[in-house]
């Protein structure tokens, strides 16, 4: 029963991260999408203020001493933290692709990718008695050649 559990919970959260990957993605790769989310945060903090300010009102003066009374304030401090996490999401995701401007990065996030590609491809070596590369390690992967590349923006959303 508790190994079900186990298995059911795993799944989820592997499904939790396929979503949030998809997302990510989505997110990431369209200005539109981008540009989209934040009009709609615009929209929504338009209506949330004033919906504040109407509820402050009494006899066209604002009564600040019911801030906290009323649930506008607090749906406020919702959206904040809304905001907050999409902010944070976008931090995240820049400084990720920040990273790969570094050569030291790039070359070693190549190698780990490439790594069990390259380790099959030295057993089979080995077996058939060809111990030639193994020194050569970085000479496979030219990561000047891969940064250096022209990947100038063309313009093409994807959506």
């Amino acid at each position: 029963m508790k190994n079900k559990m186990k298995l059911k919970n795993k799944l989820e959260l592997k499904n939790k991260l396929e979503l949030k990957n998809k997302l990510k993605d989505i997110i990431s790769k369209s200005p539109l999408i981008e540009t989209l989310i934040f009009v709609g945060f615009v929209i929504v903090s338009g209506i949330l203020c004033g919906s504040f300010v109407n509820e402050l009102t009494v006899a066209n003066k604002i009564v600040w001493k019911d801030s906290f009374k009323i649930l506008p304030t607090y749906l406020i401090f919702i959206y904040t933290f809304f905001i907050y996490q999409y902010n944070k999401f976008l931090y995240n995701e820049r400084m990720d692709i920040t990273k790969f401007s570094d050569e030291i990065y790039v070359a070693a996030y190549v190698k780990k990718s490439l790594y069990p590609e390259l380790v099959e491809s030295f057993k089979k070596d080995i077996r058939d008695g060809n111990t030639d590369n193994f020194n050569k390690f970085d000479d496979l992967i030219d990561i000047k050649a891969l940064m250096n590349r022209d990947n100038k923006d063309k313009g093409n959303d994807k959506l």
